[in-house]
């Protein structure tokens, strides 16, 4: 079964970039894992511009995890997420406008 995570909210840390909240629904999430949203995915197929600067590859709408963790209530770096735990990813986002809320990783 494929990983799947929603994303619950998201801010911008000027050191790590977009910090997103997420509930993991299905699989696991993990540190160095690969990931996209439905939302770049589906923009990207469609041809459109979403504003990811001048270059528009599909390497441009994949990331790598570099943190996980789980906010208790100061931040714990767990390094993977299970199905049904909510905790913070940053993922190398440079742009909020990547990050839809309600979307899925």
């Amino acid at each position: 079964m494929p990983m799947r995570a929603r994303i619950l909210d998201s801010w911008y840390d000027h050191l790590r970039g977009v910090i997103c909240l997420i509930q993991c629904v299905n699989g696991q999430i993990s540190e160095n894992d690969r990931i996209t949203t439905t939302y770049l995915i589906s923009k990207f197929d469609d041809g459109l511009n979403i504003d990811l600067g001048n270059s528009k590859s599909n390497s441009d709408i994949t990331f790598s995890v570099q943190e996980l963790g789980i906010l208790s209530p100061t931040p714990l770096r767990t390094k993977t997420l299970y199905p049904g735990q909510v905790g913070f990813m940053v993922g190398g986002i440079k742009n909020v406008r990547q990050v839809l809320l309600g979307d899925t990783i």
